[in-house]
């Protein structure tokens, strides 16, 4: 069956290429912000980008940004233990990619590094206007983080006129027992006064525990989750030219006591209280942007496998504090944004740092950037960050993206760019130390540790026109010095963590979508990946094909029908092993009754793809088929 499908599957994308098909998600004219901090044209930003809209994400029932971005190019997403969903993109893991809301930082991973997937679960649904997904690394812009990409959450702004949104959504799975899952949400947005404007969104969500004996026989094969969320954001236009922006989040995300493994339980839960105040201003030389951006996460994290090093739970925090300073100018017919920034992260966790109860560090840095239109048809965007980090000095990442915008809708764009990591806190601190090798070990911090460094290359051919659009991409990326935890040998008391010599990752996208009729569209995507370290090996984890398929249909005005294909290839499990390859099929509809009232409906994994079904070593674990329903009414 599986074949079949994925059979089917490449043989559309491969049609689609043949018959030049393809584009980058549909939509050339869509503006992004991501690519250079300010509004560009998808199609000429100077970097690989993915948009997915807020009506895209409506049409599936998502508990993550994993679920959002599951058919995106370029991206793959592990589902694991306890359903957890971890986001790969062009091969580099979560801690590679930064995660931001309105190009603010989330992160919680340097006190909950482990077993924690909560930064991806922090932003309400609803808010969620669009969100942007820069492929290769940008750390010209955004710093260390950036190193595999950049995943841009845009919310919902304040709008002029009052508008009040209900939505619920209810999804059960069709086998095993429990897995139903529930989520409200209520948005609202308009003015206070002629210059105050608000948008607010709480989100309640609940997943109940599944249990699949065919699947994982002894232990819970998804686990309960419990979210509230509240976002909220108030815009005051100052003056003519200047507005202050003052948003506030409030997450909190529960993992009731579960069991992970035959041998083990856990619990975990975070609350996180986030707050930021952003001034822009519009001056006769230029525009600016200051902001202070402050986030304090307390967790908790629970394990039995923790007997080592008692406690078995410990209470952590961490906070990340952000101040950065942006100017927007044209000088010498050319268009330039520098600025600076101070970033200073703190963990207080007094298990796993037993001498100093904590750590912390900082950095300083300066960024700059230039875009130079010449030819009519040419723009070189060039730049680059001097970074001061506290631990390890100084860096500058350079980058240069060159874009040629040709007649009949031909667009051709690539370009170089550099990247640097700084390692963690948890991963440099000579005070750390984590239980590990399933409570036999410890895992214990390496202050020897040097920075990762890596240089991508990319290019890219996009055509559009008006019924169809194809883009196809390649690109080479090289990271020295990748840090990553040695083996045990089984008697050691302690393992710790050192620098990977070379890995290399380079691979092919290749997106599009066609107007089959006035109702009917069509729209893809492949890539395909290719892995090595310096001593040959493939890396663990990493799909070497996906490929992503969907077809809409209008039906009329008001009623639309949908079919989605997800295909996840071969790759190699933690043991090095090969496991092969799944595909899970989506169906659903949407109806809208009036301007008040919208429902939607379907069916997810309608095929029941469960791949540790058919292998029992199989490191994925799947939600089942379910059916949901949904509820919008608008006031």
């Amino acid at each position: 069956m599986q074949k079949g499908v994925t059979a089917q599957v490449l043989s559309v994308l491969a049609l689609a290429v043949s018959s030049q098909l393809w584009a980058d998600d549909g939509e050339m004219e869509r503006m992004v912000i991501t690519a250079s901090a300010k509004d560009q044209q998808l199609s000429t930003a100077p970097a690989s980008i993915s948009v997915i809209d807020a009506d895209e994400i409506k049409l599936l029932p998502v508990k993550d940004l994993g679920d959002v971005l599951r058919s995106s190019v370029g991206v793959s997403v592990n589902t694991g233990t306890g359903g957890r969903n971890d986001i790969y993109i062009r091969g580099m893991g979560q801690g590679y990619v930064l995660m931001l809301i309105n190009g603010k930082r989330v992160s919680s991973s340097n006190g909950l590094w482990r077993g924690g997937n909560f930064d991806i679960t922090a932003i309400p649904v609803d808010a969620i206007a669009r969100v942007e997904v820069v492929r290769g690394p940008m750390s010209a812009l955004y710093g260390s983080d950036a190193v595999g990409g950049v995943i841009n959450v845009i919310t919902k702004q304040p709008d002029e006129n009052w508008d009040l949104t209900l939505d619920t959504e209810y999804s059960a799975m069709t086998d095993g027992d429990g897995g139903d899952r529930t989520r409200s949400n209520l948005f609202g947005t308009g003015k206070l006064t002629d210059t105050l404007g608000m948008m607010f969104t709480a989100e309640k969500a609940d997943q109940d525990t599944w249990n699949n004996d065919e699947l994982t026989p002894g232990y819970d094969s998804i686990e309960e989750r419990n979210t509230k969320k509240l976002y909220t954001a108030f815009n005051w236009q100052v003056a003519d030219n200047q507005t202050l922006d003052l948003d506030y989040q409030y997450d909190n995300d529960k993992v009731p006591l579960t069991s992970y493994s035959a041998t083990a339980n856990r619990e975990q839960k975070i609350e996180r209280n986030t707050f930021s105040l952003t001034h822009k201003g519009e001056w006769g030389w230029g525009g600016s942007e200051l902001m202070a951006y402050r986030e304090k996460s307390q967790m908790y994290d629970y394990n039995t496998q923790y007997r080592l090093q008692p406690p078995l739970g410990r209470n952590i925090d961490e906070t990340n504090t952000i101040f950065r300073g942006t100017a927007f100018f044209s000088a010498l017919a050319q268009d330039w944004t520098v600025g600076g920034e101070y970033h200073k992260t703190e963990v207080d966790d007094i298990v796993q740092y037993p001498v100093t109860g904590g750590d912390s560090t900082e950095q300083h840095s300066l960024f700059i950037q230039d875009q130079l239109d010449f030819l009519e048809q040419f723009s070189l965007t060039w730049g680059g960050r001097y970074d001061d980090n506290q631990d390890y000095g100084s860096r500058f990442s350079p980058r240069a993206y060159l874009v040629f915008n040709a007649e009949n809708g031909l667009v051709l764009k690539g370009g170089v760019g550099t990247a640097f990591r700084a390692p963690s806190l948890f991963e440099s601190s000579p005070t750390f130390a984590s239980v590990s090798c399933g409570g036999a070990c410890n895992l214990t911090g390496n202050p020897d540790l040097d920075p990762e460094t890596s240089v991508n290359y990319e290019l890219s051919a996009m055509w559009s026109q008006p019924r169809y659009e194809l883009s196809a991409t390649v690109y080479h990326n090289r990271v020295k010095d990748l840090i990553t935890v040695g083996a045990w040998d089984r008697v050691s008391p302690t393992r710790t963590y050192y620098n990977e010599d070379k890995v290399t990752l380079q691979g092919i996208e290749l997106t599009g979508s066609v107007d089959l009729t006035e109702d009917l569209s069509l729209k893809g995507n492949y890539s395909y990946l290719d892995t090595e370290t310096g001593t040959g090996e493939e890396l663990t984890g990493r799909p070497r094909q996906t490929a992503n398929l969907k077809l809409d249909w209008h039906v009329t005005d008001a009623f639309m029908l949908y079919a989605a294909g997800n295909y996840y290839g071969s790759h190699l499990n933690s043991s090095a092993e090969r496991k092969s390859g799944y595909t899970l099929l989506d169906l659903g509809s949407s109806y809208q009754f009036n301007e008040h009232v919208k429902f939607r409906a379907g069916v997810t994994n309608v095929t029941n793809e469960e791949p540790a079904k058919d292998d029992e070593d199989s490191e994925i674990i799947l939600p089942g088929r379910a059916v949901f329903v949904g509820l919008s009414l608008s006031l």
